[in-house]
């Protein structure tokens, strides 16, 4: 079953089979759901269950095209190794993507084989179904259907990032950073600054709300300066009160504090409490 996030018309399920098969099991593909907001770039993961022997891939994604714009299309982790995925707009609202591998995955349970990357038009506002059509070469037994795509006004609330409270593990001093309605939240960035002479910056843990992030890493640019940065396949579709992130630091004096100085991508709007 195929779900976005942007609005398209409404078809059917349907499904499409081939003579020879070159694994067993009906697989399901589908892109995910999206909320954005006027303006943002979002992305769609095209995701597929069971894509063991999956080697070359085609289909056709149609959204809406009086909420989104189609910006490209991403390699996803899944298919990393391949020789090539790209995607082209046929007609306005209409995306070919095809894959094309040299050795088949050998990937089992539930993977992404592209993201489709599109940009919120200016003032868009309404919810549709995104679907999947045409799917063909290795997508034997594969379903189509429909899914969602929700555009956004920009709010005029904006929401804050805070540091939590520090605590202590083991001689290490864990600082998550807050964060109050990360609503379609897929990407982020923050530098923050620490005193380099109490404390040494050891590396960033996941919370429950960046588990699933594909990439989450921190790295010190400059003494007494770390960068953070996260990025996921899909986006928070519910309001969120939590933690990003935790920091970790070695203590080598007390007192040390930890101030956020910048952030950015998905964090823009947010206004940021030292």
């Amino acid at each position: 079953q195929c779900s976005a996030d942007y609005a398209c018309p409404v078809g059917s399920a349907m499904s499409l089979s081939a003579m020879s098969m070159p694994f067993s099991g009906m697989q399901r593909v589908y892109p995910l759901p999206t909320t954005g907001r006027s303006g943002e770039q979002v992305m769609i993961p095209v995701m597929i269950d069971n894509p063991a022997g999956i080697r070359d891939f085609s289909l056709e994604m149609v959204y809406p095209h009086a909420l989104l714009e189609y910006v490209g299309v991403l390699n996803s982790p899944l298919t990393q190794g391949f020789e090539r995925v790209r995607g082209e707009e046929e007609i306005p609202g209409v995306v070919r993507i095809q894959g094309e591998g040299a050795e088949g995955l050998r990937a089992r349970g539930t993977g992404s084989l592209c993201v489709a990357v599109f940009r919120v038009k200016e003032g868009a506002y309404g919810d549709a179904p995104v679907e999947l059509y045409n799917l063909d070469a290795d997508l034997y037994e594969a379903e189509a259907g429909s899914g969602r795509f929700r555009a956004e006004h920009p709010s005029d609330e904006q929401g804050s990032l805070t540091l939590g409270k520090a605590r202590e593990r083991g001689g290490r001093m864990v600082v998550p950073v807050r964060v109050e309605d990360a609503t379609a939240v897929t990407a982020f960035g923050l530098e923050l600054k620490f005193p380099s002479e109490k404390m040494t910056f050891v590396g960033v843990e996941p919370t429950d709300l960046t588990r699933d992030f594909v990439s989450l890493d921190g790295m010190e640019i400059e003494p007494g300066v770390v960068r953070i940065g996260g990025f996921s396949l899909g986006s928070i579709q519910d309001e969120f009160r939590g933690s990003l992130v935790r920091l970790v630091f070695e203590i080598k004096e007390p007192g040390g504090e930890v101030e956020i100085i910048d952030a950015s991508d998905d964090l823009e709007s947010f206004t940021i409490i030292k």
